[in-house]
């Protein structure tokens, strides 16, 4: 609990003012909610993995939320008592 774990870089690039404009569907949102959309130049991997990662716990979450909290409290008072 508490530690870093470093994944590597995330390459971005501004996306051009010009390109967000042919954005009929999104540009709302990018101009509304102050939003700055880039492009991933490199990491799309690890972006990916991350999301299936996050995707993959959350469904675990929702089918047993008692057996998760449990599983923390296990964990909270074992690095209490080590």
């Amino acid at each position: 609990m508490g530690k870093n774990h470093y994944i590597g870089v995330l390459t971005l690039e501004d996306v051009p003012e010009s390109v967000i404009e042919s954005w009929a569907e999104d540009h709302w949102i990018i101009k509304n909610k102050n939003f700055a959309p880039f492009y991933v130049v490199d990491g799309q991997q690890r972006l990916t993995t991350t999301i299936i990662f996050i995707q993959a716990i959350t469904e675990v979450i929702g089918k047993d939320k008692k057996a998760i909290c449990n599983l923390r409290l296990d964990h909270e008072i074992f690095y209490k008592i080590a």
